[in-house]
């Protein structure tokens, strides 16, 4: 793993879907971990969750909606721009 996330880790989150990602040092900063999103330490831990989640579709949908509702909250463009602003105190 790495330490930071990309674009699409918001943008499958904000599109509703269920994101299983690598885990990353920003990750629990971002979202809540296995409430809205599912991380992954190693291609053993991944296989594992891929066979949990496939045969768990109602929790599965949960962890992406509450997901998308975070991502609404707090990570948009829009939230992205307030930030960049309140730093240049524009």
């Amino acid at each position: 793993g790495g330490e930071g996330t990309n674009m699409r880790t918001f943008e499958v989150a904000g599109s509703g879907g269920f994101l299983l990602c690598e885990s990353r040092k920003v990750v629990p900063d971002l979202f809540k971990i296995g409430e809205e999103i599912v991380c992954f330490r190693d291609a053993f831990e991944l296989k594992e969750l891929i066979k949990y989640y496939l045969l768990h579709s109602e929790e599965r949908k949960k962890i992406a909606h509450k997901g998308q509702e975070r991502a609404y909250k707090e990570h948009t463009y829009k939230h992205r721009m307030e930030e960049m602003l309140s730093l240049i105190h524009f």
